[in-house]
């Protein structure tokens, strides 16, 4: 009788640009990107502790005082695409990180992927421009992004971008695919947290009879409220129950 072959071993291919130092990182899809140990601990509370680097400042060493041995390390699995580690390691290797040229989708990802690792400061600023920057467009998309993570300085961000049109437009300009895609004004609401959801509507909103001037505001036909104009304004004031 013959043996039967042996399985075969899934191969994973190498990142083109990421491939030379001592830790191995394994993406989502199975790719492998290499990086160097005291680089990410330099940028990484997290990579830091993993790897038990310590300095006098974790934040911003830039040579580890102390390292175990880790050339038989396994590959540290993370649950993200090759395309959005790539972006985190460059932004690991640059001295003076850049912006990433990341689109929406890729730069909320990324700036999970840096509350995840808790990167240092000159890393996540680069990528809090990158949001607003990319989200200028898209202020539901990022506001609801940030509810789900309950990152109120975010919120204030998108909310900073807003107007009165782009709040309470009955339809959501979202490409199709989008999680907000199709979605009216209640729908949208509904997403974010409940104590959310009452700080807006007692802060966007007054209605008709309270106003003083209501040539200053817009009305919106879906709740009989006229939506205040001054948005920076609201942003600051935007401070949700906990």
């Amino acid at each position: 009788m013959s043996e039967s072959a042996p399985s075969a071993t899934p191969v994973s291919k190498t990142h083109w640009y990421h491939r030379h130092g001592d830790i191995e990182i394994r993406s989502l899809g199975g790719t492998i990107l290499r990086a160097d140990s005291w680089r990410l601990a330099a940028a990484s509370k997290v990579f830091a502790d993993m790897m038990e680097v310590t300095s006098e400042n974790t934040a911003e060493v830039t040579t580890p005082t102390k390292r175990k041995s880790i050339n038989m390390i396994e590959p540290i699995e993370i649950d993200q695409s090759s395309k959005i580690i790539s972006y985190l390691l460059d932004l690991v290797n640059q001295a003076n990180p850049t912006t990433p040229p990341s689109g929406y989708d890729e730069t909320t990802a990324l700036y999970d992927l840096c509350d995840k690792f808790v990167v240092v400061d000159r890393i996540r600023s680069r990528v809090s421009l990158r949001i607003e920057q990319v989200g200028s467009h898209r202020q539901w998309n990022l506001l609801v992004f940030a509810g789900a993570r309950n990152d109120v300085p975010l919120a204030r961000t998108a909310l900073s971008m807003m107007n009165e049109q782009t709040f309470s437009a009955e339809t959501s300009d979202e490409p199709q695919g989008a999680v907000l895609y199709n979605m009216n004004f209640r729908q949208r609401m509904a997403i974010l947290p409940e104590s959310w959801q009452l700080e807006l509507y007692r802060k966007a909103f007054e209605t008709p009879s309270s106003l003083n001037d209501h040539s200053s505001y817009s009305y919106s036909s879906s709740y009989g409220m006229k939506v205040r104009p001054d948005w920076k304004a609201l942003a600051i004031a935007f401070q949700p129950a906990n």
